[in-house]
């Protein structure tokens, strides 16, 4: 993963009970966190709609009402993932 993207691991073939696909997970889990730090996970099976729901809750609760940053962290320029 030679790249300064985020990865997107697919994690369908383990929660299919393969063998072979969670060692692959695995690996690529291992990469992520080494090369970049993160990553995100993909074919876990929460709906689309939900994952968009929670996105948007974490920004309401991130920059509050006003649509400015609420959270200190935020205010300090620090990456908040939002």
């Amino acid at each position: 993963m030679a790249s300064n993207r985020i990865p997107r691991i697919d994690i369908a073939p383990m929660l299919a009970g393969d063998p072979e696909g969670k060692r692959r997970i695995a690996e690529q889990v291992r990469d992520a966190l080494e090369t970049i730090g993160f990553f995100t996970i993909v074919g876990h099976g929460v709906p689309e709609v939900v994952v968009r729901d929670a996105r948007c809750r974490l920004r309401v609760l991130r920059l509050g009402a006003g649509g400015e940053d609420a959270h200190p962290a935020a205010r300090q320029g620090r990456n908040q993932g939002l």
